[in-house]
């Protein structure tokens, strides 16, 4: 085994790891008894889950899920999967799904944010349960899902376009607000 292969396969178990520990930790919300449970994290291609402006966009999606959870009780964290945070509420899980929905579709960017919310028996709401069409591809538009299964794109493919992404995002916050 090469050395690149070795650090390959180490960070695999280091994502896989905390993959895991997400799962726990989301369920240990669950757990506690609020209508829903929100998670919020990036959908980052690569070895890298910390590209630069990724941090920015956590942040600013940090602040618009706090908006529309001003009851929100939240655990925020870093791991080697990137950066995530979990949120609790008293509010229906549908009525803040279709708000949710609202802030993936409201930017380019928001495109790279992964915005679940669990019921209170920990069963995901999809947006198919809103009426929304699956997520589209950053690439092509079309399902992301079956893009992923398929491996329909080239990895490199998906880190050019979200460090594009990412670069529009922090151009967009450094605009005069009006």
């Amino acid at each position: 085994m090469t050395l690149s292969e070795k650090s390959l396969s180490s960070l695999q178990r280091d994502l896989l790891d905390a993959r895991d520990k997400r799962e726990s930790l989301i369920n240990d919300h669950i757990n506690k008894g609020f209508n829903s449970t929100i998670v919020l994290s990036l959908n980052i291609a690569g070895k890298n889950k910390k590209p630069d402006g990724s941090y920015q966009l956590f942040n600013w999606a940090l602040s618009e899920v706090t908006k529309v959870l001003n009851d929100k009780k939240v655990f925020v964290k870093e791991d080697s999967a990137g950066f995530f945070a979990i949120f609790t509420s008293d509010k229906y899980p549908i009525d803040i799904k279709k708000e949710l929905v609202k802030i993936e579709e409201s930017t380019i960017s928001a495109r790279l944010l992964d915005l679940d919310v669990y019921d209170n028996t920990g069963v995901q709401i999809g947006r198919s349960k809103i009426g929304k069409n699956e997520r589209a591809c950053i690439i092509c538009g079309e399902e992301a899902k079956v893009c992923i299964r398929t491996k329909r794109h080239e990895t490199s493919s998906l880190i050019a376009k979200t460090k594009e992404i990412l670069q529009e995002f922090k151009e967009e916050q450094l605009l005069p607000k009006i």
